[in-house]
């Protein structure tokens, strides 16, 4: 088993570091399907219209524009527009 190991720094064996090597995909593929994953939870119709519920201004308020900074830097728009 240890020659299927591809990562031997601790810090990055989490969802989102392949670490194992696998036959049948790449590492690019694994971390694809990860952010798929990943986006398709998140962003789920019933999630969205729930956080869009919350009665706490504040709160959905931050939820909503935590989300569109994840859809920004997932899209390479790492830029926030209120700091030009």
């Amino acid at each position: 088993m240890e020659d299927k190991i591809s990562e031997n720094n601790w810090e990055k064996w989490d969802y989102r570091h392949p670490i194992v090597k696998l036959n049948d995909l790449t590492p690019e593929e694994i971390i694809k399907m990860s952010k798929k994953i990943k986006l398709t939870f998140n962003f789920n119709p019933k999630k969205v219209a729930n956080v869009l519920g919350i009665e706490d201004s504040y709160r959905r308020n931050f939820i909503v524009n935590s989300l569109i900074q994840s859809l920004r830097q997932r899209s390479g728009q790492n830029e926030n527009p209120n700091l030009q």
